[in-house]
């Protein structure tokens, strides 16, 4: 991970279960951009470029 690195935040919109109610797949829609300020040994604090991130959103590179 480096400063200026961009990723995409996504948010589970719903789920596709089965009979047994076990989560087969998970729909997810992008709802921002993330980009790295600073790196630090085991994480990294970001900025929100566009969009939104909540609790729970996941992200992926770009």
């Amino acid at each position: 991970m480096q400063v200026g690195q961009r990723f995409e935040v996504v948010r589970v919109v719903d789920e596709i279960r089965d009979a047994n109610d076990t989560v087969l797949d998970r729909i997810t829609d992008t709802v921002g951009v993330l980009e790295v300020t600073r790196v630090l040994s085991q994480s990294a604090i970001c900025r929100v470029v566009e969009g939104e991130a909540r609790e729970g959103d996941t992200i992926t590179g770009l």
